[in-house]
């Protein structure tokens, strides 16, 4: 958490003024945040915490795949506990699983260019728009 707090107070000593017109977003990629969800929902600063599903899981073992028994529990779990205390979250979407994160709570998508160019940002829009 010392980390976290040391990029809010860089994040307001960059932007002093008209802070209210930016948006802070800080993300979740290690396992060593997960007991803090608490605590880190409650930093008034933070606008969104994106979990960073590869690095999470590459702190719990399995080496990038998230989406295996024992990193999808923890993702889940983050999901509900900072969506709980009014956190926005963010996530990785690859084609085909936008609609299920945007079930889960998901508000703040990010594409990797390469998958928003073959999704198409129309259809990308319309896979959020039908949830």
């Amino acid at each position: 958490m010392d980390d976290v707090r040391r990029i809010v107070d860089a994040f307001d000593y960059c932007v002093p003024v008209r802070r209210e017109e930016r948006m802070l977003v800080v993300q979740l990629e290690h396992a060593n945040l997960l007991p803090h969800l608490d605590e880190l929902a409650r930093i008034e600063a933070i606008d969104c915490v994106f979990i960073g599903p590869v690095d999470l899981s590459k702190s719990t073992g399995p080496r990038g795949r998230y989406d295996l028994p024992q990193v999808a529990p923890a993702i889940d779990h983050a999901i509900e506990a900072l969506r709980g205390r009014g956190m926005p979250v963010g996530m990785l979407v690859k084609p085909g699983d936008v609609e299920p994160w945007v079930r889960r709570g998901v508000s703040f998508l990010y594409a990797h260019a390469n998958d928003c160019i073959n999704l198409g940002a129309a259809a990308l829009r319309a896979q959020t728009e039908a949830v």
